[in-house]
């Protein structure tokens, strides 16, 4: 059968700053050798783990699951998989994706601190304000459904204004 690249990507919500890459392909081809990941930000540049002097972080053939500790703030991304033969880039995969885990726990606790002060629903701008984050996270989600990182990112950026301000807003 032959090969068919797919990965499966998922962002882990206890811990926001990374996302667990699996290769979830079908088929075979025993003269692959390596596999890369780039995650591409929406002004182009790559985000790497630490220490990485490459634009992709490698991931050998053999190992299992990826997990990519890159991320400081919610972001919009393409992620683009390739698998090698020896020095040739054989099979690409790419997708987009909207990291939201910091905005969606911002937003978690805001919902705990109502739980134990209801009245606070009660401040306009608080609920507007909290509506308001999850328009944005809705909108990045939609826009990386139409492969526009930038758009999404765009929205993730009004999320975190609102969150590195909260004061302001909350």
């Amino acid at each position: 059968m032959a090969f068919v690249p797919l990965l499966q990507i998922n962002q882990n919500n206890g811990s926001p700053s990374d996302f667990t890459i699996t290769d979830v392909s079908t088929g075979s081809d025993p003269a692959i050798t390596d596999r890369r990941i780039y995650v591409y930000i929406s002004n182009n540049t790559t985000l790497v783990p630490a220490g990485t002097i490459t634009a992709y972080t490698d991931w050998p053939i053999v190992d299992g699951p990826l997990t990519l500790d890159v991320l400081t703030r919610d972001f919009a991304v393409m992620i683009v998989g390739q698998w090698l033969v020896g020095s040739t880039v054989t099979y690409t995969y790419t997708n987009y994706y909207s990291f939201t885990a910091y905005t969606r726990t911002f937003l978690y606790n805001l919902s705990e601190t109502q739980s134990t002060n209801p009245a606070i629903i009660q401040a306009t701008n608080y609920i507007l304000n909290k509506a308001a984050m999850w328009d944005c996270v809705f909108d990045s989600d939609n826009a990386v459904n139409y492969g526009d990182i930038q758009t999404a990112q765009l929205a993730l950026d009004i999320c975190y204004y609102y969150m590195t301000n909260s004061t302001k807003f909350f």
